[in-house]
């Protein structure tokens, strides 16, 4: 990997360019090694902050030609691995807001944030790991369209000494759909497992007896094959959680205790189709730092 970047900040607009050259070739003892690989990557991206200050609004532009290796696994691994993959390439645009404001009246670190993103992502030759009967495929999909957006607030308040509250919310929509063939029948179909609707919400109580936080994630309906037929749609899911988490100090020593308790509704669901994903559950853990 060799990279050239560089940086220029006007006043209120910063801007950030680079350039990666990437080359990557496997050797193996036995079998078939995958194709070298080589590549150009520029990307530059520019933000504007109207008023100077520490919060304030900003806004966000960017572009990238990118590109995802196969993993170890997905070429080499046992029946899953395909030697034949092909790097996955995308060229990636994004336009986003940031506002934060800070309040005095809420105490000190009290906040509120909000970011807001659009993007659009030409790929080609997207990795996905398609299940079989017994084992998992990956393949590559010639070419896709996403388009996006992604959507997050976060409200923080310390009303004393130790003690906070902080509400995290983010909700993101992403339209990824197949447009290799259009003779195809799953042309324009959205892409296999990935599903259109995401969201999550936490709330966090920070205090000096045990902190705690409650965590929600939903996720919309998906496919479980290309074509986007009833027979291949999965529902969605909600999924309740809490962590408790508690730092006990001993002169130079901290003991971080956390428990979790995860599916709370006892959410009956499948991430990936055939396999069932557990039902209430809980987690102990401990860990001493020196």
């Amino acid at each position: 990997y060799t990279v050239f970047a560089a940086s220029c900040k006007f006043k209120a607009v910063t801007i950030v360019g680079s350039l990666l050259a990437t080359y990557i070739n496997d050797e193996v003892k036995y079998g078939i090694a995958s194709s070298p690989f080589k590549r150009l990557s520029p990307a530059l991206s520019f933000s504007v902050k109207p008023i100077s200050g520490y919060g304030g609004l900003m806004f966000r532009a960017s572009f990238k030609d990118s590109y995802r290796m196969p993993t170890f696994a997905d070429l080499y691994y046992l029946r899953q691995g395909n030697t034949a993959l092909r790097p996955e390439r995308a060229t990636q645009y994004n336009v986003g807001v940031t506002w934060r404001e800070y309040f005095a009246f809420l105490g000190a670190d009290s906040y509120v944030s909000i970011t807001a993103d659009a993007y659009y992502n030409n790929v080609r030759d997207k990795i996905v790991a398609l299940p079989t009967m017994y084992i998992w495929r990956m393949m590559n999909f010639g070419r896709a369209d996403i388009f996006g957006t992604d959507v997050s607030l976060s409200l923080r308040s310390r009303f004393a000494r130790g003690i906070s509250l902080q509400t995290d919310v983010a909700y993101s929509w992403m339209n990824a759909v197949d447009v290799t063939d259009k003779s195809a029948k799953n042309y324009r179909h959205q892409l296999p497992y990935t599903p259109e609707h995401t969201g999550s919400f936490s709330l966090t109580f920070e205090n000096p007896i045990v902190d705690v936080t409650y965590m929600l994630t939903a996720v919309g309906e998906r496919y479980m094959l290309p074509q986007n037929t009833q027979r291949n749609r999965m529902d969605g899911y909600l999924e309740h959680a809490f962590v408790l988490n508690k730092d006990l100090r001993f002169r130079n020593a901290v003991l971080h205790l956390q428990g979790k308790l995860m599916n709370v509704g006892n959410e009956q669901y499948e991430v990936i189709r055939y396999y069932p994903m557990p039902g209430f559950s809980w987690n102990l853990s401990a860990s001493l730092t020196f």
